[in-house]
């Protein structure tokens, strides 16, 4: 008998083990978001480790060719003005001019850089969709690579314009001359920027951020004035996919459409206006927000080698200021 009681004492009843499992739920409730914080914070400090080797691949470039390369370059063909004539030469990325600086000489060795349009040909076909990791953030879960081209979640400053072109004749090697566009982005098309040129100082002007890949949508409004104007306000009609020259950070290969390789201080970081979709007009003009998906804001790196987390509140008027390299503003609490 005394057993047989002792045996029950023993045993759980039906209230305690709910009261167990309650308590281990609640438990898990509180360790999730701990696991799931440190996650991402390792994430971004993966992102930042990515910036600044970019940084340090930049400035190595700077070291060897005296300026900061092109964010892409193309040459006219044919006159202008009046219009007429198209653009031709690789459109290569400012990517693939600064491989041989993050360990990726055998990449940087293959590019046939004659090749025009640079995105065809043999052995481009195979470059173009080579995944590389240093180009890629961890908290940017989306697959986005295509089987023809490797996404990128890093792109280039043009400033408060929307117009990445630079120029249409690039000036003779080792003869940098200043930037007679829009005084704004570091690395445009055909540009060829040395830090003199950065009269706002290097540690003022940002030259790459972030944007998540394959989103917003971009639509392509080709000469819509209205439609694109409408667009960057965030009151155009929505839309459900992306243009034909495809979506953000298409490529880190091919720097033809703006929205691989470029973003602009029109918008302000993680923009919500334009959360359906950005603004194509034609492939040299574009407006694209700097976007991430870090809570609260994006990684910039400025062109000290700087990498800095700008918070999506910061003054719109700043992010402008910062976006430019030679308007002479003066910059505060960046």
């Amino acid at each position: 008998m005394n057993r047989r009681l002792s045996h029950r004492q023993r045993a759980f009843t039906l209230v305690e083990l709910l009261v167990a499992m309650a308590i281990i739920g609640i438990l898990v409730a509180l360790l999730l978001p701990a696991v799931q914080n440190a996650r991402e914070s390792s994430r971004r400090t993966e992102c930042k480790n990515n910036l600044k080797q970019i940084g340090l691949a930049l400035h190595s470039y700077v070291d060897a060719f005296t300026t900061f390369p092109p964010g892409s370059v193309r040459r006219y063909v044919g006159t202008f003005p009046p219009m007429g004539g198209s653009w031709q030469t690789s459109q290569l990325s400012w990517m693939t001019r600064i491989l041989p600086y993050l360990d990726q000489k055998s990449v940087h060795k293959q590019i046939n850089w004659s090749q025009e349009p640079g995105d065809q040909g043999t052995p481009h076909t195979s470059l173009r969709a080579t995944k590389l990791h240093m180009f890629r953030c961890p908290s940017d879960g989306r697959a986005g690579s295509s089987a023809t081209h490797a996404v990128t979640n890093y792109v280039t400053c043009i400033g408060h314009t929307t117009d990445a072109s630079e120029g249409f004749i690039p000036p003779p090697s080792g003869v940098p001359t200043p930037s007679t566009q829009n005084g704004e982005g570091v690395m445009l098309i055909n540009s060829y920027t040395s830090i003199a040129h950065i009269r706002d100082g290097t540690s003022n002007t940002m030259v790459v951020s972030e944007c998540k890949v394959n989103d917003p949508w971009v639509f392509r409004y080709q000469g819509d004035t209205a439609g694109y104007t409408a667009c960057q306000t965030g009151t155009a009609p929505p839309i459900t996919a992306n243009n034909a020259t495809g979506g953000r950070g298409y490529s880190w290969f091919f720097a033809q459409a703006n929205q691989a390789w470029t973003y602009s201080t029109r918008l302000p970081p993680n923009d919500m206006a334009t959360k359906n979709h950005e603004c194509e007009n034609f492939t040299t003009t574009g407006v694209f927000a700097a976007r991430s998906h870090h809570v609260g804001g994006v990684h910039v790196l400025t062109c000290d080698g700087a990498i800095r987390f700008v918070n999506d509140n910061l003054d719109r008027q700043v992010w402008k200021n910062v976006g430019t390299r030679a308007s002479k503003e003066v910059v505060t609490q960046f």
